[in-house]
């Protein structure tokens, strides 16, 4: 699959078969639904935001489906949440949202937030694992307290109010995402791959050869 920006037109018609407007503000979390994710954090942010135009696209499934479709009823709000389940489509619904946010518990890489950071969209996530190497804070994305719904509010606020500062991270995001995933990234990295094992095959060879001519 590729993450990359998709066109308006692109943009505007995936909504539009999730039955969200041009004036609604998609948040998307990608991840299993399954306790280290944090979506149950994520609900409880969305409860404290008095922002209606808000969406929340949970892309995903797992073993607390029930109990998260459960929590949403019970914590009330006025986000509305679309539980869209598994997807082959991830990269277009990345390209159509306005944020992607993961509060997760635990994240050793954090490779969905490069993910969305190359799709162009801004990225909020958790001070855990890997994800503070990503997420360089109010530079390519915002960076949250593990746990906290409060900061989670408060972060998915910010964004939301001040569109330019949102298109600020998103460029500087997509920046880093290309240079860190694109094309010739990619090929240097083959590349001194490649260097990395000829090295390893001349020197064995070389020890091999002096093996022969010491043995007697």
């Amino acid at each position: 699959q590729s993450y990359r920006p998709i066109s308006e037109a692109k943009r505007q018609k995936i909504r539009e078969q999730l039955h969200c407007t041009t004036d609604d503000f998609v948040i998307a979390a990608v991840g299993r639904l399954s306790s280290e994710k944090g979506h149950d954090i994520l609900l409880k942010a969305l409860s404290l935001l008095d922002r209606p135009e808000v969406v929340l696209w949970l892309i995903g499934d797992g073993a607390l489906r029930n109990e998260l479709e459960g929590l949403s009823e019970r914590i009330g709000g006025v986000t509305r949440i679309r539980f869209l389940g598994m997807r082959d489509d991830v990269p277009d619904l990345l390209g159509a949202a306005e944020v992607m946010a993961l509060p997760s518990r635990y994240e050793s890489q954090g490779l969905v937030f490069m993910e969305a950071m190359a799709s162009g969209v801004p990225v909020i996530g958790p001070d855990v694992g890997g994800v503070p190497e990503i997420i360089h804070n109010e530079a390519t994305g915002l960076l949250i307290p593990p746990e906290d719904p409060a900061a989670l509010c408060q972060a998915i606020e910010k964004l939301l109010s001040n569109p330019s500062f949102r298109q600020q991270i998103a460029q500087k995001a997509s920046q880093l995402a290309k240079a860190e995933f694109g094309l010739e990234r990619m090929l240097a990295d083959l590349q001194q791959l490649y260097q990395t094992r000829s090295i390893s095959i001349e020197n064995k060879v070389t020890r091999e050869s002096q093996s022969r001519n010491l043995t007697p």
